[in-house]
């Protein structure tokens, strides 16, 4: 089974220079993809209110983030900053790449009985004994790697009044200005909620000092497989080792 996510963010660091600013304002192809633009004169950002997704385009970084989950969407823009990124970032160095999503798989059960289910797969009796009350609840954080680029992973149960506080929206960039359909618009999202879900959030990311384009391009074609992967490996492990244990 495969998630959606409900928000991404896509982000490449490099170092900053003052000479790119030169290049700010000159990307009229990714530009026109965005119906709406806002600078500050120290970087530029690109947004989309239907879409609810943006690009800020910076001296020391790139990043683009939605609040409106579209493969298709997600893919266009994604692969058309890197296509462009060396009119943007002329010596073609890099300091990190990142790709960070935020999940909610609904469950039908209590709140107390998904803590329960993360307490049997995470912690061993030994753990569980140390303190002298139950765990009513619990966030796991894992960090590791998969292909030579590194995750930091963090799950846990989750109510649907918590969810704004860890999923946190872009309003100014995602959502039309205009109040009344602001609120429309935010209150249609947070409405949506499941009432109980399992979160997850998941931060991919490659650091070295050696990045160019072309170790760009392998981490883009390599999160499209292993960030679904890991998610979907890690719930399924959760819940099939549960139904073993109960």
């Amino acid at each position: 089974m495969s998630y959606s996510p409900q928000k991404s963010v896509f982000e490449v660091r490099y170092k900053p220079k003052l000479y790119f600013f030169d290049n700010l304002y000159k990307n009229k192809k990714l530009y026109d993809k965005f119906p709406h633009w806002l600078t500050d004169k120290l970087s530029v950002t690109l947004r989309d209110y239907d879409k609810k997704h943006s690009i800020k385009i910076a001296h020391d970084s790139i990043t683009f983030e939605s609040d409106n989950y579209n493969k298709k969407n997600e893919e266009e823009i994604i692969s058309m900053l890197m296509s462009e990124i060396l009119n943007l970032v002329d010596d073609g160095i890099f300091l990190r790449f990142g790709f960070r999503r935020f999940y909610l798989i609904k469950q039908e059960m209590r709140f107390s009985d998904l803590v329960e289910i993360i307490n049997l797969k995470y912690f061993t009796p030994e753990f569980k004994e140390l303190f002298n009350n139950q765990i009513s609840d619990s966030t796991i954080t894992i960090i590791s790697s998969v292909n030579g680029n590194k995750f930091r992973l963090m799950l846990g149960p989750m109510k649907k009044k918590e969810i704004p506080k860890f999923i946190i929206l872009n309003i100014d960039n995602h959502f039309n200005p205009e109040p009344n359909k602001r609120v429309n618009e935010l209150n249609k999202i947070f409405s949506s909620y499941p009432d109980l879900a399992l979160y997850l959030d998941i931060d991919y990311f490659l650091s070295d000092k050696g990045l160019n384009k072309k170790s760009l391009e392998k981490f883009w074609e390599l999160s499209k497989t292993n960030i679904p992967k890991i998610i979907e490996d890690v719930t399924t492990n959760l819940f099939e080792e549960k139904l073993k244990k109960l």
